[in-house]
């Protein structure tokens, strides 16, 4: 019974900080919300399938404001798209903060001797269709989906911990970052790979952390940074993105949040087990997510499993090291596999359930934040099932937003007429990426001069104002052992 439900619900939240939000979206009849935000409250696991939620009824036809579902997304930003969709700029300090180093990265290494170089290193794969280094347990590539499964790693650039270093230059380029917050010891910026319009990364700049498995050999102190790294996340959405009504307006379903806090509650918190810069960082999301990634997210291609550590369980997890004895000796050594079960056999969550739990809230979020409309794509990409393309992934149809008819039970678009065109996986990903760079807030204002594709090129202008000199960062050895 209703009654009992609503009861046994108002105890649970009574002890949570969200409580007053779950039952708010309860009560206001959006029960799949409510239940995906009391299990990412309470941190239980949800070992049942994600399901797509149903699309907004707002009078927009089939397609609603969810912006994607399991068979479909929208693509190609219109005219209209590209003028209604407000971003904010990346924060500018004035004067202007130059580098620290103005030199390269591997000029900086070749300079010292360890533990510099080191820092200095990442070992990834780099991926042969787009050039995006990828982690190297991928067997994916995280940015256009083609094979991995036989590029061979290699060494590249931490150009995290370029950032760090003030350091002037990359292989690549410029090594400057749009940059959304800094303080003495924390710096946070927009992720170019972004999977919504607000995605941040947030990076202590007092200490090199390899991976998450350097926390679980200190967890107390753990505990202590990364609630340091969310404490500043937040602030950069705070004053970046929440203080841009133009932001707030076009991005956000109307009526839906009514204060940064509350926004806050819709956050996505993470770490990845193993990254491709080897540095610590937090992954800051603020949905709604892209429509593409909304739509991966519903397949089950966003947020690899194994890989996506969602901060309430990375919290747990070391909380639970805190309760049965204190840091996992050997870490550094283990697979991520084998922290996972380590940290299950000393009472910790179980991984699978955590992430369950925390998909199913993402997508809950985005549904209730999502504002995609379609009139502001040219363009829906429906799957094709039956067959694969070019990157080996499967194959989707372009068709017109005007021409699709109704959304499927199952998540698959149908279409008035017969489909406009197949699309190969590498032409799909070009306009995938246009449409990332127009909708994404890393390198804003754009340089009107580099204006390939249209709309201009993302411009990161920015270096950390209180760059680290060599000898400054505590290493990964000395801060277990109780540096600071």
């Amino acid at each position: 019974p209703r009654a009992q439900v609503e009861a046994r619900i108002a105890r649970a939240c009574a002890m949570q900080p969200q409580g007053e939000h779950v039952l708010r979206l309860v009560n206001e009849g959006s029960v799949a919300s409510g239940v995906a935000a009391l299990l990412r409250a309470l941190r239980y696991g949800h070992t049942e399938p994600m399901v797509e939620g149903p699309a907004a009824e707002d009078g927009r036809g089939a397609l609603g404001l969810l912006g994607g579902g399991r068979g479909w997304h929208l693509c190609r930003l219109s005219a209209i798209g590209a003028s209604t969709f407000a971003l904010p700029s990346q924060r500018l300090a004035d004067p202007p903060t130059g580098p620290k180093y103005d030199g390269s990265i591997e000029a900086l290494a070749a300079e010292h001797a360890e533990p510099l170089a080191s820092q200095l290193a990442n070992h990834a794969k780099v991926c042969g269709l787009c050039g995006k280094e990828c982690a190297v347990t991928l067997q994916q590539c995280n940015r256009c989906l083609a094979d991995l499964s036989g590029v061979e790693r290699r060494r590249t650039e931490n150009v995290v911990m370029g950032f760090v270093y003030g350091v002037a230059r990359a292989s690549r380029g410029p090594l400057t970052l749009s940059l959304r917050y800094e303080d003495a010891s924390t710096l946070v910026y927009d992720d170019p790979l972004a999977r919504s319009t607000c995605h941040l990364n947030a990076v202590p700049s007092d200490v090199h952390l390899s991976d998450w498995r350097a926390l679980l050999r200190r967890p107390t102190q753990g505990r202590a940074l990364l609630r340091r790294l969310l404490s500043a996340a937040r602030a950069a959405l705070a004053t970046s993105f929440w203080a841009d009504e133009g932001w707030r307006r076009s991005v956000l379903r109307p009526g839906v949040v009514d204060s940064v806090d509350d926004l806050r509650l819709h956050e996505i918190a993470a770490l990845n087990a193993v990254p491709s810069q080897y540095q610590l960082h937090l992954h800051y999301i603020v949905p709604p997510l892209l429509p593409n990634d909304y739509h991966l997210l519903l397949r089950g291609e966003r947020f690899s499993r194994g890989r996506w550590l969602p901060l309430d369980f990375v919290d747990a997890s070391l909380a639970a090291l805190e309760a049965s004895g204190g840091p996992l000796l050997g870490a550094e050594a283990m697979t991520t596999e084998q922290c996972l079960g380590e940290i299950e056999a000393r009472g910790g969550p179980r991984y699978d359930s955590a992430l369950n739990a925390a998909l199913a809230a993402y997508a809950a979020s985005h549904e209730r934040l999502a504002n995609w409309r379609p009139e502001c794509f040219e363009a829906v990409a429906a799957v094709a099932p039956s067959a694969t393309n070019s990157t080996g992934a499967y194959s989707h149809v372009l068709a017109t937003t005007g021409r699709v008819s109704g959304v499927s039970t199952d998540g698959l678009v149908e279409l008035s007429t017969a489909a406009e065109s197949a699309v190969d996986g590498a032409e799909l990903n070009r306009l995938l990426s246009t449409d990332k760079r127009l909708l994404s807030s890393y390198g804003r204002p754009f340089d009107s001069a580099l204006a390939i594709g249209g709309g201009g090129q993302p411009a990161p202008r920015g270096f950390y104002a209180f760059a680290r000199a060599v000898g400054e960062v505590t290493t990964e050895e000395e801060w277990v052992r109780g540096g600071v």
